[in-house]
């Protein structure tokens, strides 16, 4: 009877050499402990597993040391960009362009265009513009109001070839044409703070009465080509005739900003 009791058991699967204690004590034990040991165990652990881990450590490593170079590298870029911005002054040009007087034309619009050649940067801004078309005032002056304003903001590390403003006045002819009337140019201040400038406008005129006649009809004065270089660097102007056309007052307003190891004044 007991042979048979006991072939049940082991048919079962108990073992009758372990304490009935510790079966208890597994039953005690709570899932989340069993959940946490199998969570904690890596089948592949052994001489892959330590492989595995070695190769992540490398990996890690080598991942920490490139991504500390690059900081690295960022960092001495942005420095070097940082030394660079010192060697520049920053020149901010802004203000308006007011009014203007000319005795025979009317119904005016004016161009600016900024020239700056050398090491002079363009920062921001807006280098060319163009205004609305303004009419003489009832008034005894007979002014033409514009009112037009501009922006623009420069750096560099020198002083020379200081940047300079053409202007242009266009109108309409008879026939409804657009076509330029005079011309005028002016450096921008060099001191800080606001300025006013009254700028002396001229207009050149044709070599001879022949040209003077066919340009009248073909709607076409005499004109510059590539007017704001040659206007501000005075090149060929001798070999052109002029003559005086009104006058342009522009107002200024001046900021500039030291980046560099010297004092600008």
């Amino acid at each position: 009877m007991e042979d048979t009791k006991y072939d049940r058991d082991e048919e079962e699967g108990l073992d009758l050499d372990d304490d009935p204690s510790d079966s208890r004590d597994f039953e005690r034990e709570s899932k989340s402990d069993r959940r946490g040991r199998l969570r904690d165990f890596d089948p592949s652990e052994g001489a892959e597993g330590e492989d595995s881990r070695s190769y992540d450590r490398d990996h890690y490593s080598k991942s920490y040391s490139r991504g500390s170079l690059d900081r690295v590298e960022q960092e001495d870029q942005e420095s070097e960009e940082s030394e660079e911005e010192k060697n520049f002054f920053y020149m901010g040009v802004s203000g308006q362009i007011l009014s203007g007087e000319f005795k025979d034309y009317d119904g005016l619009a004016i161009k600016y265009c900024f020239v700056s050649k050398g090491g002079w940067i363009m920062d921001k801004g807006t280098v060319v513009g163009i205004s609305q078309h303004s009419f003489k005032s009832s008034g005894i002056s007979k002014r033409i109001i514009w009112n037009f304003p501009f922006e623009i903001r420069y750096r560099s590390k020198t002083i020379k070839d200081w940047p300079q403003m053409v202007l242009y006045c266009s109108g309409k002819d008879f026939a409804g044409r657009e076509v330029i009337h005079a011309y005028g140019n002016t450096h921008i201040p060099t001191a800080t703070g606001r300025h006013t400038k009254v700028i002396k406008m001229f207009q050149p005129i044709s070599s001879n009465i022949l040209s003077k006649i066919m340009g009248f009809f073909k709607g076409k004065n005499p004109e510059y080509k590539d007017a704001p270089l040659v206007i501000a660097g005075a090149e060929g102007r001798e070999l052109t005739r002029v003559k005086p056309n009104g006058l342009l007052r522009v107002s200024f307003q001046i900021t500039i900003k030291e980046e560099t190891d010297y004092e600008f004044k």
